[in-house]
Parts: C-alpha cells; structure tokens; sequence
C-alpha cells in the first residue's frame, strides 16, 4: 500500500464507504489478516528481498472495530527525511479497513526547516482531503503473510497509487524512498 493513498495499513472511514464486499473470491476480512499474521507485527509495503527494505512500514492495534495505525515512509535519502502518519480507522462489517482524512496526524523529520515540514504536510493533508474516505482491503496470495492490497475511494474507484503488495515481518526492514 502507498502512504500517498494511505489505504489499508492506516487508511480508512466509516459510513462514507460503499458497504458491499468486494465481490473477488481472494478477498481476506482484515479480522482474518491479523489472525493469520499474528506474531508478524510490522506490515512493510513493496518488500525487497535484496535490499531487506520497504517503501513504508507500520504496525496496527487493533480494539473491536477500530484499528490505530502508524506507517512510516522515507521521502529522501540524502538527505535523509522521514514522514510518519497515524491514522484512526474503522473496520466494516464486511472486513474492509476504511478512514476519513481527517484522522490522519503527519510528523516530519529531517526537513531542512520548518516551513518546509508544515508545507509537505499541508500538502498531504490536502491531497487526502480531496480524496475523500478510503476502504482499503486485502487479498490472499500464495504465499504466507503476503497480501495484494487496494484503496477504493467512496464510489469504489482505485485510488491513484491505489494497488500494492503487503508483506508482514517480525522486524522493523530499512526503508527506500518510493518508486513513482
């Protein structure tokens, strides 16, 4: 899952979301997912074996139908600049994970200033705005604590950026900057 669409992981709202299920066979409620990833809590999006690294990593408390999600993304590498996200999302009945924007806290660390912080947050705070809710939902694959993922706006369309590959891991991997 990218962190620009923010979908799964730490995306998603509540009653804006199209309340069907997803209608694909391979569908896993998210209940199931971290049932079957216990013991693997950091989800790590676009896993590379070569390097061990992620695109964005994060972790998820779920209590009843509410999951508390933190991800982390790097934005450069040189020099090195961080963005952490939480979000508050909402689990549907059907197993989708779905958030508004408007619970998504941004920190940025390793800006060259502070103007620079609050103008990338701003930034992201209102790309996500725009998009309005997310659902994200996860899909089995044939191999263990690996996941398709996808973010669906409220008419159900793909977000930009919206499909992506959920790995779960033991440890926290090194983070890359994301390919475009």
């Amino acid at each position: 899952m990218r962190l620009t669409a923010l979908a799964v992981a730490v995306t998603l709202p509540l009653s804006a979301c199209v309340e069907s299920g997803t209608g694909r066979a391979d569908f896993v409620p998210f209940a199931t997912v971290m049932a079957e990833t216990e013991g693997l809590p950091f989800e790590c999006s676009a896993y590379d074996a070569a390097t061990d690294s992620c695109e964005a990593i994060g972790t998820n408390r779920v209590s009843g139908d509410i999951v508390d999600g933190s991800a982390q993304l790097l934005l450069s590498a040189a020099p090195p600049v961080t963005l952490s996200v939480t979000a508050r999302a909402r689990i549907t009945p059907d197993g989708r994970v779905c958030i508004g924007p408007e619970t998504y806290r941004f920190d940025i660390d390793g800006a060259p200033d502070r103007q620079s912080a609050e103008f990338f947050a701003g930034t992201m705070e209102a790309e996500l705005a725009a998009q309005g809710p997310v659902c994200g939902a996860y899909f089995r694959t044939d191999q263990p604590g690996v996941y398709i993922t996808e973010s669906r706006d409220a008419s159900g369309a793909l977000v930009p950026q919206g499909r992506d590959v959920s790995t779960f891991v033991t440890e926290r991997k090194r983070l890359r900057v994301p390919s475009l």
